[in-house]
């Protein structure tokens, strides 16, 4: 992981987290307040590894797993609304960094990107529903659209047959059949 993209990765967080009142309606003030702490936990221990100092991490692992969990279960069950997906996406990156750089728990990592792989299926399933809507929305139109070359085609079809027909008859009526014998094998 490079600092820069770490400095990114926590800006985006802290951005994010300025959105109270969005925030409060999706996760409540205890679950919000543990959000913010657990993004506070983690980037302090990453800043802390950076600056070559050790840490004990693994107390703080049930709380980043407990966000992760709670995260998982909303973007589940609730509709994932861009702030939800920012939320999500960034604090799994987050998470899985800081995992990498502390504890190396196979939990947190599966967590993490269970996560953000839920959030990109989700989105990707949203624009294949777009390009169907849009696709179905065109066959509709042009369902009912007959091109001039479809018309003369069904006038010179209908012609061909009128010709063939009439060839039929008297080819049948030269080698000796009646017409109403003609007649009645065209209906059958």
């Amino acid at each position: 992981m490079s600092v820069e993209l770490y400095r990114k990765n926590v800006g985006k967080l802290e951005k994010i987290l300025t959105y109270k009142q969005d925030l409060l309606k999706l996760f409540g003030q205890n679950n919000l307040q543990q959000i913010k702490s657990s993004v506070c936990t983690m980037k302090n221990d990453i800043d802390d590894v950076l600056d070559g100092k050790s840490i004990n991490a693994e107390d703080k692992e049930t709380l980043v797993r407990r966000i992760l969990n709670l995260l998982i279960n909303i973007v589940i069950t609730h509709p994932i609304v861009p702030i939800l997906k920012d939320l999500s996406i960034e604090f799994s990156l987050l998470a899985f960094n800081w995992n990498q750089m502390t504890i190396k728990s196979h939990e947190v990592k599966v967590l993490s990107l269970t996560l953000r792989r839920l959030i990109d299926t989700h989105w990707t399933m949203m624009d294949a529903i777009i390009v169907m809507k849009k696709l179905l929305r065109e066959f509709k139109n042009f369902k009912h659209f007959y091109p001039p070359a479809f018309e003369l085609s069904k006038s010179y079809l209908q012609s061909l047959q009128e010709k063939g027909a009439t060839n039929l008859k008297e080819g049948c009526t030269a080698h000796g059949a009646s017409e109403e014998e003609v007649d009645k094998d065209e209906q059958d």
